[in-house]
């Protein structure tokens, strides 16, 4: 597997560093977009917000237990799906494979559904739908960078040329969905957590992301988007067409932001620029280990387990006869 500063440094004109993500930025948007329920069978409301502002993702219920997944930097605390607070169950948090993955359990059951893992890693340009809470774009944003000084000086200008550009942000509140195309897979980011394996979404200007018809939300054409502060922990769902249902297949771990030899500190904070991008966690890398500490049936089980009630209804239903 490739560390993700070589990848980035061989393909990005300036170096992006990795910082913990927190919001969700769509570009074209004013923050207002993209706040409910799209429908379409979306897991939205599995997704969350932890006690410390940050996403997390109710998994299911498994041998009697209720399982949260988030972000190691994060950590696990007591955890809020729509109005509701669930208590966090002390000693419960299981750091998965040393990694910036972490489970934990809550009290009380939330009565959502369960949440299918993915079971194969996702592919470059497959579309992902991310959904957390955090940070949103407020202002569309150009700047000139000035190299000379110690460090780089970021300065807002009105002008026709510009350096880089992209949007200011202001805190949001509750879950916000987003598009996204995978276009880096088998990265690895370190945050403090330990190096965890992961997959990145661009965050590009001009380019629009066309949904699927059954897959997602229509024949809308909506523009990516960009984690930002308070998106840590939070989903990156894809649609599995051969079950045609929805998969976690990551969960938003942090943010490549621009930096140079002269400017450790790169970009202003609380900005989305467009050549960014955002690392979510492979879930597919960690299945194992996963599944090691929840007990989540495997999708074969589920088969069996459906087909098994299928036949006993039918054995019903003729003895009835």
């Amino acid at each position: 597997m490739k560390a993700w500063r070589a990848v980035f440094l061989l393909l990005l004109a300036s170096a992006v560093a990795p910082l913990s993500s927190h919001a969700l930025v769509v570009n074209g948007g004013n923050g207002t977009q993209n706040k409910t329920d799209p429908g379409y069978d979306l897991p939205w409301d599995n997704v969350g917000t932890t006690a410390t502002g940050a996403s997390g993702v109710y998994l299911g219920t498994f041998g009697g237990e209720y399982w949260v997944a988030t972000a190691s930097h994060v950590g696990a605390s007591n955890f809020t799906l729509g109005s509701t607070t669930y208590s966090y169950v002390s000693g419960s948090a299981v750091q998965i494979a040393g990694s910036d993955l972490t489970l934990f359990r809550i009290a009380s059951n939330p009565g959502l559904g369960s949440v299918p893992l993915a079971t194969s890693s996702v592919a470059v340009n497959d579309l992902v739908t991310m959904v957390s809470v955090g940070r949103v774009e407020s202002a569309y944003t150009k700047w000139n960078i000035n190299t000379a000084t110690n460090p780089d000086t970021w300065t807002v200008t009105t002008g026709v040329t510009y350096d880089k550009h992209g949007y200011t942000t202001v805190a949001g509140s509750g879950p916000r969905w987003g598009f996204g195309y995978v276009n880096f897979t088998d990265l690895s980011y370190e945050v403090g957590t330990g190096s965890t394996q992961a997959f990145a979404m661009g965050f590009v200007n001009g380019i629009s992301v066309v949904a699927p018809s059954a897959a997602t939300f229509g024949s809308s054409t909506v523009a990516r988007s960009m984690g930002q502060s308070g998106d840590s922990g939070g989903a990156a769902f894809v649609y599995n067409y051969e079950t045609s249902g929805w998969e976690l297949a990551g969960i938003l771990g942090a943010v490549g932001l621009f930096q140079s030899p002269s400017n450790p500190d790169g970009q202003p904070g609380n900005t989305a620029v467009f050549g960014n991008v955002t690392f979510a966690i492979d879930l597919a890398a960690y299945r194992n280990d996963i599944l090691a500490v929840v007990p989540i049936p495997e999708p074969a089980a589920f088969a069996a387990l459906m087909g098994a009630v299928g036949w006993l209804l039918v054995l019903r239903h003729r003895r009835r006869a």
